[in-house]
């Protein structure tokens, strides 16, 4: 399975923009991030040759065609994978935008460098799921292939930055759709090779990072009727925006409200009755994990009794 001993290694929460957006920062480190390379060669290193070895452990997204004569292996091609899987958390958003960031590794040793000729390149969303750490180049998983972004010649070893703005709000609204992104070099001819360092990398500011922009959840506009929500995420980070989950209303007074939280495996987290209080996202003192908790509220507003439940993601 997927490794998820952080759910969410990196993402950052920043303040409201100056027109009402908020941007969420997926950008996740070794424990989390889910991403690999594959090989085709069939004779670089007799006796466990590349297209059935699995890469997953490499701080390097390997994207090119080239060739080792050296040690007597003839053209090979690479590929790389890349999946957000905290993406399936964020359905509930309104998505504004969103971009993929990945960077180049100045460290990387082959290939000139990891940028070299003509080296376009093209995403395409992934179809069925696969495995970080088993996937290799006979058992790389199927992709649309009718659909690409395309990646232009770049040998100015910069960082790239690519839309994928439809996309995320489709795999978004849709988790069951989510699972990820491959990438190929337009052409398959040595020399040409567009390189960037993984989540596995150990520079932390080079790991491949998914930037969201979205509508956060406001206040309902005042009426004469009290109006109640909970929004499906927080982050309890002391920026002073979104550290408490709590009820979102209209009304300030006239009403009481009672929320049990739990974690994933049952256990209470959270609970509170009478004048709204937030879950500031610590259980018992201590900082709570990163991850999807289900929570159920009841509100009680003079004659009217509101019953909610539903999940919600704690962020860090």
């Amino acid at each position: 399975m997927f490794k998820h001993l952080s759910l969410i290694a990196i993402l950052l929460l920043t303040a409201f923009l100056g027109h009402g957006q908020s941007t969420i920062i997926l950008k996740p480190g070794p424990e989390s991030g889910i991403d690999a390379s594959v090989c085709n060669s069939t004779t670089w290193n007799t006796g466990d040759p590349f297209n059935i070895r699995n890469f997953g452990w490499m701080i390097y997204q390997r994207n090119e065609s080239w060739t080792a004569n050296a040690n007597g292996s003839p053209e090979h091609d690479w590929r790389s994978l890349i999946l957000f899987e905290d993406l399936d958390t964020l359905g509930a958003l309104d998505v504004l935008s969103a971009t993929l960031k990945l960077y180049y590794a100045p460290d990387f040793p082959y290939s000139n460098g990891g940028r070299y000729g003509f080296n376009q390149t093209e995403i395409f969303r992934i179809s069925e799921e696969w495995e970080e750490m088993e996937v290799t180049w006979n058992t790389q998983p199927n992709f649309d292939a009718s659909n690409s972004i395309i990646i232009p010649t770049n040998n100015n070893f910069e960082t790239i930055s690519i839309g994928v703005t439809d996309w995320a709000i489709e795999m978004a609204a849709n988790p069951i759709t989510n699972h990820g992104f491959i990438l190929i070099p337009s052409d398959d001819a040595p020399y040409r090779s567009m390189d960037f360092a993984s989540s596995d990398h150990e520079d932390e500011t080079l790991w491949p990072e998914l930037i969201i922009e979205y509508e956060p959840l406001l206040p309902p506009e005042p009426t004469d009727t009290c109006v109640f929500e909970f929004p499906n995420i927080f982050t309890p980070d002391g920026n002073g925006v979104n550290d408490t989950f709590n009820v979102v209303s209209n009304c300030t007074t006239g009403f009481s409200v009672n929320i049990l939280i739990y974690d994933r495996w049952g256990n209470k987290a959270f609970s509170s009755s009478g004048a709204p209080k937030g879950w500031d996202g610590k259980i018992n003192g201590k900082s709570a994990m990163a991850g999807i908790y289900i929570f159920k509220a009841s509100i009680e507003a003079g004659d009217d009794h509101h019953i909610f439940a539903g999940n919600i993601t704690l962020l860090r």
